[in-house]
């Protein structure tokens, strides 16, 4: 089976929190893939605030939807997102705009469409202060947007020491957008206690939640999320000792803890040996920078100690052959293998990245990513995102 290319990209803070926002799942889908997919073309058209093209079909597949689904479903998904407004204040200033400046779908099933153009000059605005980076595939499989919404601010709060900030009731419901209705065993079975299950199954994460009474009454509520922990799976995945205790050592780093994702870890372990598992998780404990993505990050620990052991294996094998007499001959013919047309290509992007102005863990970040990309097409999107970054340094 192939393994599906993990889609990151950096998403501004105030997408996941919108005020007002009463948008569906499939709306709220919708419309992260239509910003994602405007970051690659603004970026990429100097200043062009123009329309983009998109496939209606791809759209429906990328948000679990049915291709045979009636067109309509997703003409009254983007009105309802033409309505949303992008909005932040404070003391000193207001913001306010749509996020989509427009949309038109044609009977070739190409639908054209335009983010606001506040939005794109935030997507290439040269200091990115207020981003954080989401995982496109980790929302396809949710089926409530309450999982969805509690999700994003997962993914938005996940570097940050206390997690989720703690929310006033009203703020908490304007935030889900539960109907008023709800009394506080609705919220907890049909809003938190949906999500927890989905969010479980699908991403590996636990969801728990404080409630802060006055009275009878919910004040405040505290949403707490974290990773299950390697000692609940462990025997599920035939974990040793050693790997077990590998794992917790490099946990006490801050900036693993911070990133950390068993999901990943299990796909690690499915992959590679646990030796060059275990050898890995010891280099990057010594990690004194922000991870933005655990996996990326130890995939490419563990490639460059594979490689290691490949280049001695070669430089030994080298020193033998160069020898006048060799007492015993190799059993094996030593065969180069030729690179494929796609490994040079992923070469001169890992060389493109290697080469850049890029902070340092943004660099292992790309290299590690660029390691999955198993076709063109990926591999050319990448790219352009790559440059993109660049250019913003």
């Amino acid at each position: 089976m192939n393994k599906k290319d993990t889609i990151i990209y950096p998403k501004r803070n105030e997408l996941s929190t919108l005020k007002g926002n009463t948008l569906s799942l499939n709306a709220r889908k919708i419309y992260d893939f239509i910003y994602r997919k405007g970051i690659e073309f603004y970026k990429n058209h100097n200043n062009n605030f123009g329309i983009y093209e998109l496939n209606i079909y791809e759209i429906k597949q990328k948000i679990g939807m049915n291709k045979t689904t009636d067109h309509s479903m997703i003409i009254k998904e983007l009105e309802l997102i033409r309505n949303v407004e992008f909005k932040t204040y404070d003391d000193k200033y207001f913001l306010s705009f749509p996020i989509l400046a427009g949309f038109n779908l044609k009977a070739d099933g190409t639908l054209e469409v335009a983010l606001s153009q506040f939005l794109i000059r935030m997507i290439l605005e040269k200091k990115e202060p207020y981003y954080h980076f989401v995982d496109e595939l980790a929302y396809k499989p949710l089926k409530s947007k309450y999982s969805k919404i509690i999700l994003d601010l997962y993914f938005r709060y996940k570097s940050n020491k206390n997690g989720i900030p703690e929310m006033n009731i009203n703020k908490f419901q304007d935030t889900m957008q539960y109907t008023s209705g709800y009394k506080n065993n609705d919220i907890e079975r049909f809003v938190l206690g949906q999500a927890q299950k989905e969010l479980e199954n699908y991403n590996n994460l636990i969801l728990t939640w404080e409630i802060e009474k006055v009275g009878r009454k919910w004040a405040n509520i505290k949403l707490n999320i974290k990773e299950k922990s390697i000692i609940d799976t462990a025997s599920k995945i035939n974990i040793s000792a050693n790997l077990l205790k590998a794992i917790e050592k490099s946990r006490k780093n801050r900036f693993i803890e911070s990133s950390y994702s068993q999901k990943a870890m299990e796909k690690i372990l499915q992959k590679y040996n646990e030796k060059d598992i275990i050898k890995a998780l010891g280099e990057l404990y010594k990690y004194n920078s922000e991870i933005k993505n655990f996996s990326k990050i130890l995939t490419s620990k563990i490639e460059d100690i594979k490689n290691s052991k490949m280049s001695k294996i070669n430089e030994n094998q080298g020193y033998i052959l160069g020898q006048e007499e060799v007492e015993t001959p190799l059993k094996t013919n030593i065969i180069e293998s030729k690179k494929s047309d796609l490994d040079i290509e992923k070469e001169k992007v890992s060389n493109l990245i290697r080469k850049s102005k890029l902070p340092t863990n943004q660099r292992l970040f790309f290299l590690g990513q660029l390691n999955n990309i198993e076709t063109f097409e990926s591999l050319e999107n990448f790219k352009k995102i790559i440059e993109g970054q660049i250019a913003l340094v």
